[in-house]
């Protein structure tokens, strides 16, 4: 009877939805093959976040804690007092054999919203980035490189773009919350 036509038609309808989903599975898993894995993006950088210790009402600054957080969810390493050792190693090993192969160079950064001359970082402020920068040479970038990195999948050269990827000398200052200094509201 129309019953059962009814549910043939349904069962028929829901196989063809059913063959459909391993071609729509394997495409999302070949696009996820092309993709770079994200652990892959920073891997083997160093990095030391530097906060502002003060900053002005209504200028721009970040969380630490989440900076460091998403540099390590793609691949970057942390500056700590173990990693700083093993840095130290990694140099006196350097110096002791320079023809040796030098394997992937980790590069070293110094993330900050406001320009910070790394090579005077006051030992009782920053004590591991004031070590490290005395060992290696260290970058400065702006938060907005890490996330110009992350939000295209793909290391950046800070060179390449400064105003953007070095942080500024000066405090950059937030817009009013309604965007345009006037409220918002544009003239003609």
């Amino acid at each position: 009877g129309p019953g059962r036509g009814a549910k043939r038609e349904a069962g028929a309808t829901s196989e063809r939805g059913d063959k459909k989903r391993p071609r729509r599975q394997a495409a999302q898993r070949q696009a996820q093959a092309t993709r770079p894995r994200s652990v892959d993006l920073f891997r083997g950088n160093v990095f030391s976040v530097v906060g502002l210790s003060s900053v002005d009402d209504g200028a721009y600054n970040f969380d630490q804690s989440k900076m460091e957080s998403t540099i390590a969810r793609h691949g970057g390493l942390i500056l700590d007092a173990n990693l700083l050792r093993a840095v130290e190693r990694d140099e006196k090993r350097r110096l002791r054999d320079p023809a040796a192969p030098d394997e992937r160079r980790r590069r070293y950064f110094a993330v900050t919203a406001r320009e910070f001359r790394v090579d005077m970082a006051a030992p009782a402020s920053h004590p591991l980035l004031s070590s490290l920068s005395r060992l290696v040479g260290v970058e400065t970038v702006s938060p907005v490189w890490v996330s110009a990195c992350v939000g295209e999948g793909q290391p950046f050269e800070p060179a390449d773009c400064p105003a953007l990827f070095r942080p500024p000398r000066w405090p950059v200052r937030l817009l009013p919350a309604g965007g345009a200094p006037n409220g918002g509201s544009r003239r003609p």
